[in-house]
């Protein structure tokens, strides 16, 4: 599903830095930490290397 938040620009930019320091996407770190605040006990799948 598609969806349109609005992000402030500060925190956007913080959250693109992350995902590229982690070798990932803008959309898998917001769904990962999605599902972190939903579900403590969630455990991701390793980021690529």
């Amino acid at each position: 599903m598609k969806t349109t938040i609005d992000i402030p620009e500060a925190l956007y930019k913080r959250t693109k830095i992350r995902a590229v320091e982690t070798g990932r996407t803008l959309k898998d770190l917001v769904l990962t930490s999605l599902e972190k605040e939903l579900d403590p006990a969630f455990t991701a799948l390793p980021s690529p290397t």
